[in-house]
């Protein structure tokens, strides 16, 4: 059933097409913009198997139970047997309870992560239909909807606390921020947003941020990951465990490039070259603030691999920026090769990463999501994927990479 992908690549490419020329969104491009992400929703809502990480919280949900009597001794259980957090607890005891039914959570959890998110995006991007495109081909859809089903909704009510906070309204700001830490602990990323300064890029900005970070990832090995390693290391649960491991990750030279590159470098190219186009001044505030956070979580990711996981919160950001930079690339011949090779960059990086291949298993990342299978065959096998997640995921997989806690 993988023509469902197509149908959908399709249609977001017609929209491009017809509606994406246009300013704004009048009845007509609004009404198609949100069908088509209604039926993006349908897509990972109606899905079975999707994913790897998936079918750890199929199996979590199979065993709770059905009654809210204990419900806040069940979301305290969690939170120190596998440090998930209570609203996550919360709403998987409610479907439990009322449906019993995993389906229904995760289509519940599509409608939370997509529609805010891609009512967000229509802000700040006149150019929907070719979000959506790469919102979908870079895998990031994929990866907010199956792979990191908790952290998911974090994501999504961050963005709204995000729009808040640079909006000037707090109350709103502080209220989806405590959401969304409701829902992973990731979303602790959130509390710093009010440190961060607007960052305006210029070459000479770019070239020394780009050589701090070279120079606190070669440090990091010898000074900040034995630091955080020996505070860290004392029992405190699933989530203290949690952070030991992260802090504890490492790469390689090629490993740190690839970070490097696909976290930093070509994300700062294309903010830089939508520097010129005329946006309105609160829409500059935006993308200056955005750009500091992805500054930030960027440089945290590249030194620390562990902690890549926090460029979640600004991937959004950095797709509306290729967005705008694919609309408008042929409108002046100023940069046009460094404009279209950060493009092409971009998509490379997400064809290297979904046609990564495990020898070990014989198995790529995108199997994870192709064939596309569907709750009307549950007969399908879909467990090849949990499988190889479970492999994947053991820490003996990577065991060059973990270095043991000071």
């Amino acid at each position: 059933m993988t023509w469902v992908y197509v149908i959908f690549i399709l249609l977001a490419i017609i929209g491009s097409i017809f509606f994406d020329k246009k300013d704004g969104y009048g009845t007509y491009k609004l009404a198609a913009y949100r069908v088509l992400y209604l039926y993006m929703i349908c897509i990972v809502g109606f899905s079975y198997g999707l994913g790897g990480d998936k079918f750890d919280y199929m199996g979590f949900f199979k065993y709770y139970y059905s009654g809210l009597d204990a419900i806040w001794d069940c979301m305290a259980s969690e939170v120190v047997r596998h440090g998930f957090m209570p609203l996550w607890t919360l709403l998987c005891l409610i479907v439990k309870t009322t449906t019993d039914s995993f389906y229904v959570l995760q289509f519940a959890l599509a409608l939370m992560v997509n529609i805010p998110l891609c009512e967000i995006v229509r802000k700040h991007t006149d150019h929907g239909f070719i979000f959506l495109l790469l919102y979908f081909l870079s895998e990031t859809f994929f990866q907010f909807n199956t792979e990191v089903m908790r952290e998911g909704p974090a994501i999504a009510f961050g963005l709204v606390a995000m729009e808040a906070f640079i909006s000037d309204n707090r109350k709103r700001y502080w209220l989806f921020t405590l959401l969304a830490l409701g829902f992973h602990l990731s979303a602790c990323i959130l509390f710093i947003l009010p440190l961060v300064r607007t960052i305006e890029l210029s070459r000479k900005n770019i070239l020394i941020i780009l050589s701090v970070t070279f120079v606190c990832w070669i440090l990091s090995d010898k000074v900040l990951i034995p630091v955080l390693s020996y505070f860290l290391s004392h029992d405190a649960g699933a989530i203290g465990r949690k952070l030991v491991t992260y802090t504890s990750i490492q790469t390689n030279f090629f490993g740190f490039l690839r970070s490097f590159l696909s976290m930093m470098v070509v994300p700062m190219f294309a903010i830089y070259f939508n520097r010129e186009q005329e946006v309105s001044s609160s829409e500059k505030e935006y993308r200056e603030r955005m750009t500091g956070l992805l500054i930030l979580v960027a440089f945290v990711g590249c030194v620390f691999a562990g902690f890549t996981r926090f460029f979640n919160y600004v991937q959004i950001f950095y797709l509306i920026m290729l967005t705008e930079l694919i609309a408008h690339l042929l409108e002046t011949k100023l940069h046009l090769i460094f404009r279209l090779g950060t493009i092409v960059a971009a998509f490379a990086f997400w064809i290297w990463y979904e046609a990564a291949y495990w020898s070990k298993i014989d198995f790529h990342f995108y199997q994870f999501f192709v064939p596309y299978t569907c709750i009307v065959d549950e007969t399908e096998d879909v467990f090849f994927r949990e499988d190889a997640y479970e492999v994947v995921c053991n820490y003996s997989f990577y065991e060059d990479r973990i270095k043991e806690a000071e």
